[in-house]
């Protein structure tokens, strides 16, 4: 997969794309793998290339989200100016990721105003997606109980 394919990538211009691949690194994590953990520095943003992680808020995971689809972003929280990641990131299974340093991709942004304002936007989108798919799935958890999910709604396990 190339970058270009990744969902807040797409439609970018080559300049642009090709920044960002100078700046990206590829790496591997093993299952249980932890990116990043709440309150860390958040100098990371990553894109998922292959694999699942497992992306959660709180200690007890009041909130969770599956990054299980090639080209899906998280770790963002650098990238809206937080010194502090809002949430854990842990491998639910080997994972291959793009990973960015955070100033690398405001540099990038601020250098090209355009495609850097179709990023943010893209990156809004992204998260208010995410805001109404959990909200769906805090819903059904009241009504009843479900298992683990891909974030989507796909049962990952049922719940005992």
């Amino acid at each position: 997969m190339i970058i270009k394919q990744a969902d807040i990538f797409w439609g970018m211009d080559t300049d642009f794309i090709s920044g960002l691949m100078d700046v990206s690194s590829k790496e591997s994590h093993d299952r249980g793998s932890v990116l990043f953990t709440e309150g860390g520095p958040a100098n990371r943003f990553y894109v998922l290339l292959k694999g699942r992680v497992r992306v959660d808020i709180g200690e007890e995971h009041l909130m969770s989200y599956t990054v299980a689809h090639a080209g899906e972003a998280f770790g963002w929280s650098g990238l809206l100016e937080r010194e502090r990641f809002a949430s854990s990131a842990t491998c639910l299974e080997p994972a291959i990721l793009l990973s960015f340093d955070v100033k690398d991709i405001q540099r990038l942004c601020e250098d090209n105003p355009v495609n850097g304002m179709m990023l943010y936007k893209k990156l809004a989108a992204t998260l208010g997606e995410r805001l109404i798919t959990s909200t769906h799935m805090d819903e059904l958890r009241l009504h009843d109980p479900v298992g683990e999910t891909y974030g989507s709604g796909q049962m990952v396990a049922e719940a005992p």
